[in-house]
């Protein structure tokens, strides 16, 4: 079966992938699953001929075979001529592509490492050359479980190579300093503002903790610009650096921006007791910082949403409001043990990629013989309360068992509308 990949890497060309089953080198969860899944694809004999389009040649695996493509469409013309049988798209790369909408010879599995629009999911269940939609989460999963995509979506979790792992020696909880770490870019998507706001509390109750911030606003664009303390655009940076400077303009001592770190990053893991990422929880899908920190023995503390409900070990803790981040991380710090057996065994059993690859591989399989069978069960629910996901399983079932009511839209399009409703009849009633 000859499985091609679309990479859109021109702006983490110069980064080292080439040993990317070592870890993370410093580049985007999206762009460091595409490749990880596209090396082990190729290394196992199992039936499958890999070839991953780029933008660039880069610094990627030596085991894989490379072609350069511009772009997704011109990259989706190169599969068609090479008569390949199956396009892996990463989504955001789909929304920018025409060629898909007409092509009759390729099929494609959208990979969703974003959450999307219903606009764009009836777009996927009509179209017959879609196979399968493949969220990166169960949580993500389940949040389509009243919408038609449902029946041709799964879930993969993103991987994690224990033998990276395993290669430290993890360092006792009791032992480390009182540190703190962020990981990931420096955009309001993030949500570093959010840590930033709260640091001054958790210094009132922890004078001695210090944190660390890796990444930049450069992650996923090297070409941007910068504002004047060089960490992220001017607007991010006048939202969140208020925040860490004392009374007269300087940078708090117990603040320290690392930039971007690729694998060394794990070093610096080693000394931290809490990990936080993306504290507003916005976007995430997955969450890879979250599996790297708990990896390296890190606490981790963030926002609930469906990416940490699924990446977030039971010891950490999942927070509804933002305003419980300081005391949280404060709880965390004053820990003096993290249970890491516990924390890897749920790392093993989740993330492992060995799992994770004959995943890929039955889902693949399933896809070349048209089998519309899921690889994992529909039930039972992983927290049913959560954004209506008991009802939205109530209706699934319904529109199975009376095939008629299944133009009723999903429920969250409905409450929404009722939201809308409402709030228009209040502003005419008063």
């Amino acid at each position: 079966m000859r499985i091609a990949f679309y990479l859109r890497n021109a702006n983490i060309s110069t980064i080292d992938c080439r040993n990317i089953l070592d870890g993370n080198p410093g580049i985007g969860g999206s762009e460091y699953a595409i490749i990880s899944v596209a090396t082990l694809l190729s290394q196992r004999n199992k039936g499958f001929d890999i070839v991953l389009y780029a933008q660039d040649k880069g610094l990627l695996p030596d085991n894989l075979h490379i072609e350069l493509a511009d772009n997704i469409d011109l990259s989706v013309q190169k599969a068609i001529e090479q008569v390949m049988t199956l396009m892996i798209v990463d989504c955001k790369d789909m929304d920018n592509a025409t060629v898909i909408k007409y092509s009759k010879t390729m099929n494609f599995v959208i990979w969703g490492h974003n959450f999307l629009p219903y606009r764009t999911l009836n777009f996927y269940a009509r179209q017959q050359n879609i196979l399968r939609i493949v969220n990166v989460g169960r949580e993500q999963w389940d949040l389509w479980r009243d919408h038609p995509i449902f029946c041709k979506s799964d879930y993969i979790y993103n991987g994690i190579f224990l033998p990276s792992i395993s290669k430290h020696d993890i360092t006792p909880y009791h032992k480390r300093s009182k540190n703190v770490i962020y990981i990931g870019s420096l955009m309001h998507i993030k949500g570093f503002h959010v840590l930033a706001k709260a640091w001054k509390i958790v210094l009132k109750s922890v004078p001695e903790a210090n944190l660390y911030v890796v990444g930049s606003g450069k992650l996923y664009n090297k070409n941007s610009e910068l504002g004047k303390w060089g960490i992220a655009d001017n607007e991010y940076e006048n939202t969140f650096m208020p925040d860490l400077l004392d009374e007269a303009g300087n940078l708090l001592p117990s603040v320290h921006f690392m930039g971007i770190m690729g694998k060394e990053k794990n070093d610096l893991l080693l000394k931290c007791k809490v990990g936080v990422p993306n504290p507003s929880g916005n976007t995430e899908t997955f969450g890879f910082t979250a599996i790297e920190m708990q990896a390296m023995g890190c606490l981790v503390t963030t926002k609930r949403c469906p990416g940490y409900l699924d990446t977030v070990a039971p010891n950490g803790i999942l927070y509804e409001s933002e305003s419980q981040l300081a005391g949280n991380i404060v709880r965390l710090l004053q820990r003096t043990n993290n249970d890491y057996l516990s924390m890897y065994n749920f790392i093993k059993n989740r993330f492992d990629y060995d799992l994770i690859i004959s995943e890929w591989e039955k889902l693949l399989y399933n896809c070349e013989t048209r089998n519309k069978k899921h690889i994992h069960s529909i039930s039972p629910l992983s927290n049913p309360m959560y954004h209506c996901k008991k009802l939205k399983e109530f209706m699934r079932k319904l529109k199975e068992l009376m095939p008629f009511t299944k133009h009723i839209p999903p429920i969250e399009l409905i409450i929404k509308l009722c939201l809308k409703i409402s709030k228009y009849c209040c502003c005419v009633i008063f």
